[in-house]
């Protein structure tokens, strides 16, 4: 097994910022009216799940020598509105133009969905959760 492990600051009221494994740097905030600070950690969950599936999708067609002009996923999902106000259901719907045929699109597409995808898969199954609480005697 792999530790995966990132901080992630409280900057302003809505505003976080992190810094990934990988060294990316960015900005999320609470704010889900357009114009905020950076997308909201809800919509970077959508969209993870959407890009981890499409990556998985790219290498299985290239795999197969497959000249793919554009490939893009479309993520939709209903959130509840009572809290935890969770996704309820996660629909993604693959496009891609190119010489690809739909059944080998739809395998590529079921294998990243039921095998490969990371993301998805914790989804699918999640992971044990636990926290500890460190109250700061002096503020950094």
């Amino acid at each position: 097994m792999t530790t995966v492990e990132l901080t992630v600051d409280h900057d302003t009221e809505n505003v976080m910022t992190t810094t990934t494994p990988s060294g990316h740097t960015f900005t999320m905030d609470s704010k889900t009216e357009p114009g905020g600070e950076g997308p909201t950690p809800v919509e970077l969950l959508l969209a993870s799940a959407a890009a981890c599936s499409l990556i998985d999708v790219r290498i299985i067609l290239e795999k197969k020598k497959y000249d793919v002009i554009d490939l893009r996923v479309h993520a939709q999902a209903t959130r509840r509105e009572d809290h935890p106000r969770r996704f309820e259901d996660i629909h993604l719907t693959y496009e891609v133009a190119g010489d690809v045929t739909k059944k080998d699109l739809q395998d590529a597409c079921e294998l990243s969905v039921e095998k490969y995808c990371s993301v998805l898969a914790t989804l699918e199954t999640p992971p044990q959760l636990s926290w500890t609480a460190n109250p700061q005697t002096d503020a950094p």
